[in-house]
């Protein structure tokens, strides 16, 4: 059988280096699985802090125009959240009792949720808190900041 390279000792040489390839597959394997995983969990806590502010918006324009009281202020929260787990919100209206023409702020606050992944911290040690304020269009009876609704979980 006449070798691949042309001479005996070529084909030799060629043949040492079968297994190195594996070897430094195995090598670089953690590292790459590291920084996959990395992407993945960043890029779904990053989505979660958009969540947040999203749910901070949101809740500062219904709370603007006095149409949900805090009980369902807090459970619209959590819906546009969409995390398990608690989620606090706090209502800070500018003056002290709502007025039209005043300001609202809103403030969201939750853990992130985390996938567990060995070795990847997450930033803030995933808190995410987000706030949003907005100008107070309309006070009805259930207009928040009436019956102290601030940190309902």
């Amino acid at each position: 059988m006449k070798p691949v390279w042309g001479t005996r000792r070529a084909w030799w040489l060629r043949r040492g280096h079968d297994g190195a390839v594996s070897v430094e597959f195995v090598l670089i394997l953690p590292i790459l699985l590291l920084l996959i995983f990395g992407i993945i969990q960043f890029a779904y806590y990053f989505f979660q802090v958009q969540q947040g502010a999203f749910a901070a918006r949101e809740a500062a324009r219904q709370a603007a125009v006095g149409t949900l009281d805090c009980t369902q202020l807090t459970a619209f929260v959590v819906d546009r959240v969409g995390i398990p787990g608690p989620v606090y919100v706090t209502l800070t209206p500018t003056p002290a009792t709502p007025v039209v023409g005043g300001n609202i702020e809103v403030l969201v606050e939750f853990q992130a949720a985390d996938f567990g992944f060995p070795f990847i911290p997450f930033p803030n040690n995933a808190a995410v808190s987000e706030n949003a304020e907005t100008r107070v269009e309309n006070v009805t009876a259930n207009s928040p900041g009436y019956n102290g609704c601030d940190n309902i979980p």
